[in-house]
């Protein structure tokens, strides 16, 4: 690569030293946010008239390594105000779907406060209709993972939040992935005594409740 003289040679020497720096011991396994934005960044850098170029590139010259701990560019693109924010959003909403695959990956997501963001971009009047189905499909990923179901149910509200969706939406896509979700809940919540302990002790969401959803998901089908 060195010897190379195609026009983004010093991007991907940067990059590739910035990725070299960030792994610090022998058969490390990256974070699957890390990896997936490692390989967004490759795509990015190869082609100088991405919208995204002038955002990587500052950012990979900060530092000389990547914080594996941390979710690369999170806060900037989620809460962008720039002119293209809708496409830094979507790019940052789907790296974190993609980066979304363990309950590693759902504890890093966790320090970050990444539920009740989402969530909370999700009603914002500047967050676009692909934008609300990527944020669904991202908590369809997640109500596969049993730690973020946990949380999600005890801790966020999520299904007081798809029960006000169910009854608001519109778009028909938009209501099979919220059923998917409230689906695949209830699949823990018959296979784990944890969940279905905490969904019928809970004071703030109870068990009628979760049964009005579904209710509601059969008129949507």
């Amino acid at each position: 690569l060195q010897s190379s003289r195609f026009r983004e040679k010093n991007q991907l020497l940067i990059f590739m030293e910035t990725m070299k720096n960030s792994i610090t011991k022998e058969n490390m396994r990256l974070p699957s946010i890390s990896s997936a934005f490692l390989v967004s960044t490759v795509h990015i850098l190869i082609y100088p008239d991405h919208p995204l170029y002038s955002i990587i590139i500052p950012h990979l010259l900060k530092k000389p390594y990547i914080d594996l701990r941390d979710i690369p560019l999170y806060s900037t693109l989620l809460h962008s105000s720039s002119p293209q924010y809708v496409l830094e959003r979507q790019w940052m909403l789907l790296l974190l779907f993609q980066g979304l695959r363990s309950d590693g990956d759902y504890y890093l997501y966790k320090r970050k406060e990444v539920f009740p963001h989402i969530m909370t971009v999700y009603h914002s009047p500047f967050t676009s209709d692909n934008s609300k189905t990527l944020i669904l499909q991202f908590f369809l990923r997640a109500s596969d993972i049993l730690p973020a179901v946990i949380d999600l149910v005890w801790d966020h509200g999520i299904l007081s939040w798809l029960h006000d969706l169910l009854k608001s939406h519109q778009n028909k896509k938009q209501c099979e992935l919220i059923k998917d979700i409230l689906i695949s809940i209830s699949n823990k919540y018959q296979d784990d005594g944890r969940i279905k302990e905490m969904l019928s002790t809970s004071k703030v969401v109870k068990v009628p409740l979760y049964q009005e959803e579904m209710k509601l998901l059969q008129s949507t089908v």
